[in-house]
């Protein structure tokens, strides 16, 4: 089989004596190798362009995002409020015990594995 057998038309276009085939059979071959280069080929190229909307979606979105921090800079000078205790010292609490939370998680994970029941999964 060839490159150029691809170009060949399918079993039901023509009758198999006119494309050249020998058998019915290698004519259902390259009509499934073809169908299934199409199909991986159609689907490369809607990931490609499912890639490309998502990156100008993101540009917009993130010139956007510059614009108004942008604007809100210039308006109201530099950033003074996220640096008060009343602020900082709530979020740095809430990230410790978000921190003790997923030591805890990993320790449960670990402790569920060395369990003799789940030994059989390993």
């Amino acid at each position: 089989m060839t490159v150029f057998d691809f170009a060949k038309p399918l079993k039901n276009d023509v009758p198999s004596r006119m494309c050249g085939y020998s058998s019915g059979e290698e004519s259902e071959r390259v009509g499934t190798l073809r169908g299934i280069l199409i199909g991986w080929a159609s689907l490369a190229l809607a990931a490609v362009q499912a890639i490309c909307v998502a990156a100008v979606a993101l540009s917009s979105v993130r010139v956007l995002l510059g614009m108004t921090s942008l604007l809100a800079a210039g308006a109201a000078g530099p950033a003074q409020g996220f640096h008060r205790n009343a602020l900082r010292i709530p979020i740095l609490a809430i990230a410790g015990t978000l921190a003790v939370l997923n030591l805890l998680l990993l320790w449960n994970e670990n402790r569920i594995r060395r369990n003799p029941s789940a030994q059989w999964r390993i």
